[in-house]
């Protein structure tokens, strides 16, 4: 009778790795079906909308509420901090925003006089007066303040920055 009970168990045990494997197969058959379910789901209900947005008649793009005039490219500038204690320096990459490209070409024959008086701007600066907060943009409205003196009218409208690195 030992050898009887002992024949079921093993019958268990050969019986036990089955229902793990239906099990893992479930789980697997669940998530597949979850991922289609999602793909159909954006395949149905998101592509008409991109579809119908070209079929629409173009109608002309609304001007951003700010627009850009030409630009003009600056070299990278490298200049020494005002700074007593550390060596440290300041490397400023910039494009000046003018309203038209005759301004542009006024601009780009200057750009020796502007880069010089740029070097001279940012000499004067601390590591302190770089760093503060909103430093930045307060500097950005004196290189136009700046720029505009060596130019002898308004002619630049706004400076960006492409790079500005304090080291």
């Amino acid at each position: 009778m030992a050898d009887k009970e002992e024949k079921p168990k093993g019958d268990e045990a050969a019986e036990a790795p089955p229902k793990k494997s239906k099990l893992l197969l479930i789980i697997a058959l669940v998530n597949l079906l979850a991922v289609g379910g999602m793909g159909a789901y954006l395949v149905l209900f998101q592509a008409p909308a991109a579809a119908a947005a070209p079929a629409a008649p173009a109608a002309p793009a609304p001007m951003p509420a700010t627009s850009y005039g030409p630009l003009v490219e600056m070299t990278p500038l490298v200049a020494n901090l005002n700074d007593e204690r550390i060596g440290r320096y300041i490397r400023v990459t910039l494009h000046l925003e003018v309203p038209d490209e005759e301004t542009k070409t006024k601009v780009e024959e200057a750009i020796i006089p502007i880069r010089n008086r740029l070097v001279i701007f940012f000499s004067e600066l601390t590591t302190e007066q770089a760093n503060a907060s909103g430093a930045r943009e307060r500097i950005r409205g004196e290189l136009v303040e700046a720029i505009n003196e060596v130019l002898g009218a308004p002619l630049v409208r706004r400076v960006f920055y492409t790079d500005f690195v304090v080291q």
